[in-house]
């Protein structure tokens, strides 16, 4: 991994551990294999898998369900927002489903932190 890689996963990690909501992705910690230079990353199961697969499978959405899937999103990023974090990188790809379909926020590689203290 290069140098700026190494710190893009520090971030990752120290904004993710940090954020405990029914919407987010639950990070329970992590484990680096020193010799093959890959870091895993140990999070809650979701077991419907993306959002994105989710929406090829299926003909069309209800309104329900799409009411539903922006709400709980919405949710998430307020979350975020609070604790003056930024996601940067919201797609169908980083919204992950559990085994009830709710939405799961994910993939905290892009976030910023604190960007509101520095202006």
């Amino acid at each position: 991994m290069t140098k700026n890689e190494v710190n893009n996963l520090k971030v990752e990690i120290l904004i993710h551990r940090e954020l405990n909501h029914p919407h987010i992705i639950q990070f329970y910690g992590y484990i680096v294999d020193e010799q093959e230079a890959i870091v895993y990353l140990i999070l809650e199961y979701a077991e419907k898998g993306g959002l994105y697969k989710y929406l090829q499978r299926k003909e069309f959405l209800t309104d329900k369900e799409v009411f539903r899937f922006f709400h709980q999103s919405c949710l998430a990023i307020k979350h975020l927002h609070d604790h003056n974090i930024v996601h940067r990188d919201i797609k169908p790809e980083n919204l992950l489903l559990d085994k009830d379909l709710n939405i799961k926020v994910c993939d905290f590689g892009w976030s910023a932190y604190n960007i509101m203290e520095k202006r």
